[in-house]
């Protein structure tokens, strides 16, 4: 017997296919050296990101926000923040 919160649990959870509206493709970061924030803004893709900004700041890292989220919503982020 296989109950409907079983079955649940089978599912991947993956939000870009089980989204109702827009993608959730964006990531929301902060670029730091140490721990001082010296950048922050959205992409679609952290490594890349990370790679362009070494370029300014050779011993900086970067830091996921929160999860991945619809673009209008990192947008929105973003201009909130004063990225």
């Amino acid at each position: 017997m296989c109950s409907a919160s079983a079955s649940l649990l089978d599912i991947d959870t993956n939000p870009m296919e089980f989204s109702m509206g827009k993608p959730r493709d964006t990531y929301k970061y902060q670029f730091k050296v140490g721990n001082k924030v010296v950048h922050g803004g959205i992409t679609d893709d952290l490594e890349r990101r990370e790679k362009e900004r070494k370029q300014e700041w050779p011993s900086g890292h970067i830091k996921q926000v929160g999860r991945q989220t619809t673009e209008d919503a990192a947008r929105k982020w973003e201009k909130d923040k004063g990225y």
